[in-house]
């Protein structure tokens, strides 16, 4: 059984699709981050040990599935927003600093 945790709900802008680049260079970013297989994080309360890379549902909506360390259970964790954005941040100030750099 696997169960889903996340805060909110989902609206159109978490459905949109982005592009197979977009999705590639957010996952290697949230990777970056400590969002990778065997990982332990923690949040909404609980400690996760990551058992897969994150998975782009949409635009704002990426989640990871996590074995929930004091229960044991699989489950598919979101990953928040504010993380969301960090990375995208991020992504974005390292193509600017790319393009200064090799202008």
């Amino acid at each position: 059984m696997v169960r889903t945790i996340s805060t909110g709900t989902l609206t159109a802008e978490h459905t949109g699709a982005p592009t197979t680049g977009e999705k590639l260079s957010l996952c290697e970013e949230l990777k970056r981050l400590g969002f990778i297989r065997e990982n332990q994080i923690m949040l909404y309360g609980h400690k996760f040990e990551v058992v897969n890379d994150p998975i782009v549902l949409g635009h704002n909506l990426v989640v990871v599935d996590a074995i929930e360390k004091n229960s044991g259970l699989l489950m598919r964790v979101r990953i928040p927003l504010t993380i969301l954005k960090i990375a995208k941040g991020n992504r974005r100030w390292d193509r600017s600093r790319a393009n200064t750099l090799s202008a």
